[in-house]
Parts: structure tokens; sequence; C-alpha cells
């Protein structure tokens, strides 16, 4: 509506601009005329401009409460994997590994989780 408000301003504004080319048109109250459309024509187009920029706003806020909903499912997607691995793998460490690589199997085993690539992490098998 406002796209179609300034058109309707400067198809106004382009009629006062045609009266004051004739000069047995042309008065006085056609500069007046034409700045009071001009000014509505410009507030117009602001206004339009303004409520652009805030409904862009809006959208990127929006997009960023997206992205960040998503990441806190991937860590938590994340850490229920890296649990599930620990539990299995430690479970295989108990039942094979003797006395002495136990804790060192463990230590192994924490270290590798804490450096993992969360990228990949989730789709392996």
């Amino acid at each position: 509506m406002l796209r179609e408000l300034s058109e309707i301003g400067m198809r106004l504004a382009r009629g006062v601009e045609r009266q004051a080319e004739t000069p047995e048109t042309a008065s006085g109250d056609l500069g007046l005329a034409f700045s009071r459309i001009a000014r509505a024509v410009r507030q117009t187009l602001a206004l339009e401009a303004r409520l652009e920029g805030e409904r862009e706003a809006r959208v990127q806020e929006e997009r960023a409460m997206r992205d960040q909903q998503l990441a806190r499912a991937t860590r938590s997607s994340i850490d229920r994997r890296s649990k599930l691995v620990r539990r299995a793998v430690g479970q295989a460490i108990e039942a094979d590994a003797g006395e002495h690589d136990f804790e060192q199997l463990f230590d192994d085993l924490d270290e590798r989780l804490a450096d993992r690539e969360d990228d990949d992490f989730l789709d392996r098998r």
C-alpha cells in the first residue's frame, strides 16, 4: 500500500509539474502543492524503507534463533552419542583388557572422545 501511495504521490507531482509548465495555469499555489506532495512522497518512501528494514531484522533474528536451537540439539545429540560410545567401549575394555592396560585404555578413550570432530561424529556407525 505504501508503494501504491508513493506512486499516486508521484503522479500528482507530475500533474503539478505539467500545470506549472503551461503559463495560463501556473500560479503560486502550484509551488506549495508540489512542495507538500514531494514531502508526502519522501515520508512515504522513508516509512516503507524503515518497515522493510524492521522486517529484515525480524527475519534475521528468527534465523539466528533457529540456528541456536539447531546447535543446541546437535550438541545434545553429540553428548548422547559420546556417552553411548564411552559406555560401549568401556564395557569392551573391562571385558578384554588386562590389568596393566586398563587405565591407559580408558585415558586414551577419554582423550579421543574429547578430541573428536563433531562434524562427522553423529554420522559414524
